[in-house]
């Protein structure tokens, strides 16, 4: 960008340096500098800025330009190196890294209050594992090939677990099946690149895992989780795993792991639209909300799957739409309509409308384009089965969505923060049609327009007849139920209390820690072995990293 001097390790270093100085530095200062309002009050949100600002100075690669770093290469006794580590941030990945900052900022805004680095130890801890895991997602999104994707995804999926464990020990209940997962993944992204068949089924295995199964097994942790917390994680995993699904999904996923991600689907949509609020609780309409954007997000990020590959333009646009709008309806507050004067409508509608319109894939919008390429790419499977259930899991999905503003109109109240108030009109502009593409345009210059693969008259049709249907059984949801003497209730305490979500993170988790011999690595057996093992491969690593230079 300006100078290009900076690696592309700056945003995760600086996020990690923020997080090691408010955990460790900044409460052996002084007492009067930790009083310092600059210190007290403003010293995460210049972090994230910072953060943010190492991106006008790192080289950005392009086709014609690449930029990439190498960290270590090995040449085996060739004149060149064979094989190499690199890290760069291109135009695709870009908007990724703006995703990761705004959501931190977002978050840091929403508990503003609560961030201040002289208050209480564990809200520090907090503060800083949220830029801990940002480090993380950064590190992530700056692995250029598929070797370094196979090695920071493993250190992403751990920089998770430990955030995880920090925040709640009940997260112990899944942790040991993140860490698999990322193993998992490394074995299928360098499976894929050596036996295609095999290869690209272990591969779309692992995809299903990380964007369906275990996002699904983590609501029942999830539920228990403060807000921002929630956000934190739930996002920058989400974020983290439609990254990597879009870098290393080349061609259609195996027949059989389609039908598994519309399972998900449609476990999911169903779930977005048996969802009610339980008036026994306190906080239920908030409550009833993030439930219904969880299932809602889910459902989303899994169509992607379904129909991958797409041209790089509707992959980020899709990404950038999704998570954004997730982020905007999910912190909105429920002003409700007494008592409230009409000019205080204004902010907390305006930019969950824009959010919704988003999600929904009106023309001009980040969604729009999104939407008709995934249809269209739906339209040239030969299952009609599996198209019509995955139709079928939208349309519940997008339900979920006629519930949530009946539950802003009709109930409850909230106080809104004056600084949230910034981080919404940092991400409003992204969400506005017509505006939205030309920002994403600018900033990343990939092709956001239509024109040269104009829409189907069908993906359209489709498009009309989804948000149509889900109006009606979004709104009549309740005659429905009456109608057809629907027992939802039962339903949905069957998917949330019988054991669905417990029953499956007993059994993923059981079989992560098997295969990882999970007792070896936490429970002090055969450290010798382990640490030996751990020399031998560094060793090799340093050596054929120096024989290359």
């Amino acid at each position: 960008m300006l100078t290009g001097s900076l690696s592309p390790l700056a945003p995760a270093a600086i996020l990690l340096l923020g997080a090691f100085i408010l955990s460790v530095v900044v409460p052996r200062l002084p007492l009067r500098w930790q009083q310092h309002p600059g210190v007290r009050s403003y010293s995460v949100l210049a972090l994230i800025g910072m953060a943010g600002v190492s991106l006008l100075f790192i080289r950005i690669a392009s086709g014609n330009e690449p930029a990439a770093q190498v960290i270590s290469s090995w040449n085996f006794g060739m004149a060149q190196p064979v094989i190499s580590l690199t890290l760069q941030i291109d135009t695709f990945n870009l908007a990724f890294f703006m995703i990761v900052l705004l959501m931190l900022l977002l978050v840091a805004l929403l508990r503003f209050e609560h961030i201040s680095v002289s208050g209480q130890a564990e809200d520090r801890v907090r503060t800083a594992g949220w830029l801990f895991l940002g480090a993380g997602t950064c590190l992530l999104l700056s692995a250029a090939d598929s070797l370094a994707l196979a090695y920071v995804g493993v250190a992403f999926d751990t920089v998770a677990v430990i955030f995880g464990l920090r925040l709640d020990p009940r997260y112990r209940a899944i942790g040991a099946a993140r860490i698999f997962l990322g193993v998992l993944t490394t074995a299928a992204i360098l499976m894929a690149g050596l036996a295609a068949p095999a290869g690209l089924f272990l591969l779309g295995l692992a995809l299903w895992l990380r964007l369906g199964l275990m996002p699904l097994l983590e609501a029942a942790t999830l539920a228990g989780w403060p807000l921002n917390e929630r956000l934190v994680y739930q996002g920058l995993t989400l974020t983290g795993g439609i990254y990597l699904a879009l870098r290393v999904m080349n061609e259609p996923l195996p027949e059989l792991v389609r039908w598994l991600i519309v399972a998900i689907m449609l476990l999911a949509g169903l779930l977005s639209w048996l969802t009610s609020s339980d008036e026994s609780e306190a906080g239920a309409p908030s409550q009833f909300r993030s439930k219904i954007l969880g299932w809602l997000v889910l459902a989303e990020a899994l169509l992607l799957l379904l129909a991958g590959p797409l041209p790089s333009g509707a992959l980020v646009a899709f990404a950038t739409g999704l998570l954004l709008s997730w982020l905007i309806l999910s912190i909105t507050p429920l002003p409700g309509l007494p008592g409230k004067p009409e000019q205080a409508w204004f902010w907390p509608y305006l930019p969950a409308a824009l959010a919704t319109l988003t999600l929904i894939g009106v023309p001009f919008s980040l969604g729009w384009l999104a939407k008709v390429s995934i249809y269209a790419s739906l339209l040239t499977t030969s299952n009609l089965a599996l198209l019509l259930l995955a139709l079928a899991a939208e349309i519940l999905g997008l339900s979920g969505l006629i519930r949530y503003w009946l539950t802003m109109v009709m109930r409850g109240y909230a106080r809104d923060s004056r600084w949230l108030h910034v981080g919404v009109l940092a991400i409003t502009p992204w969400l506005v049609p017509g505006v939205a593409p030309f920002i994403l345009f600018y900033l990343t210059g990939l092709n956001l327009s239509i024109s040269s693969t104009p829409p189907s008259g069908a993906a359209i049709v489709i498009l009309v007849a989804i948000l149509i249907i889900a109006l009606i059984i979004g709104y009549r949801r309740q005659m429905m139920i009456a109608q057809f003497d629907l027992p939802a209730g039962w339903l949905e305490r069957q998917a949330y209390l019988l054991g669905l979500f417990g029953l499956g993170q007993r059994l993923f988790d059981g079989v992560s820690r098997g295969l990882l011999r999970w007792r070896v690595i936490t429970e002090g057996q055969h450290y010798l072995g382990w640490a030996i093992f751990s020399a031998l491969i560094g060793s090799l690593i340093i050596l054929l990293s120096s024989a290359s230079r």
